[in-house]
C-alpha cells in the first residue's frame, strides 16, 4: 500500500514538472499539493516538504492567492513539526497565519496554536503560552452550539495550555483547566 501512495505521490510530481515547464503554475500548485497530501499521508515527511516547497515557489509566480498559500504553508508547518524542525514548522505556521483575513477566526485560531505547539516543542513556554490565549481569543467564548470544528479547535487550545502548565509545573493550574475541559470533553465525546 505504501509503495501504491508513494507511486500517486511520485506521479503527480511529475505531472507538475510537465506543468512547471509549460508555465501553468496554477496546475502545477494543484498537482504538487495533491502529491504532497499523497505523501503526508504515508508519513513520507521530506518529500512532502519538498513538493510543498515546489508549490510555494510556484505560487510566486501568480497574483496573490492567500488562499492556497496560507494551505500551503501550513501542511508545510504540519510536515516540518513532524520532523522535529520546530523553528521552521513555527515559521511556516506564522506565514500561514500572515495569509489568513481576521474574519477567517476559525483557520487563524487553528494556526495560532499551532505556532504555540512549535513554541512549546522548543520549550520557549512564555510565547507558546501568549500564542495559545490568542489562539482562544480568536475563538471567543465557548458555546454550547458551536459545529464541531470549533469546539474541536477550542480543546485542542485548551490541551495546549494544558500541556504548557505542565511543562511549568504548574499543577494547580493543570487541575484547575481539567476541571474546567471536563464538560465540554464529555459533551463531544472520545475517540472510540
Amino acid at each position: 500500500v505504501r509503495s501504491r501512495g508513494l507511486g500517486d505521490a511520485y506521479k503527480r510530481q511529475a505531472m507538475a514538472g510537465h506543468y512547471e515547464q509549460a508555465g501553468d503554475a496554477a496546475e502545477a500548485i494543484r498537482c504538487l499539493e495533491q502529491a504532497a497530501l499523497a505523501a503526508g499521508r504515508l508519513h513520507a515527511h521530506q518529500e512532502t516538504i519538498g513538493y510543498l516547497g515546489r508549490a510555494l515557489a510556484q505560487s510566486q509566480k501568480m497574483p496573490a492567492q492567500n488562499g492556497t498559500e496560507a494551505r500551503l504553508q501550513e501542511l508545510l508547518g504540519d510536515s516540518l513539526m513532524a520532523r522535529g524542525q520546530h523553528e521552521a514548522a513555527e515559521q511556516a505556521f506564522s506565514a500561514a497565519l500572515e495569509r489568513r483575513h481576521a474574519e477567517q477566526r476559525l483557520p487563524r485560531a487553528v494556526l495560532q496554536r499551532k505556532v504555540a505547539d512549535s513554541l512549546r516543542a522548543r520549550m520557549v513556554t512564555a510565547q507558546a503560552e501568549t500564542a495559545v490565549i490568542q489562539a482562544l481569543e480568536t475563538l471567543g467564548t465557548l458555546a454550547p452550539d458551536w459545529p464541531a470544528a470549533w469546539q474541536h479547535a477550542w480543546l485542542d487550545s485548551q490541551l495546549s495550555l494544558m500541556s504548557i502548565l505542565y511543562l511549568r509545573g504548574d499543577y494547580h493550574g493543570l487541575a484547575g483547566m481539567t476541571e474546567a475541559v471536563q464538560p465540554t470533553l464529555a459533551s463531544i465525546g472520545t475517540a472510540a
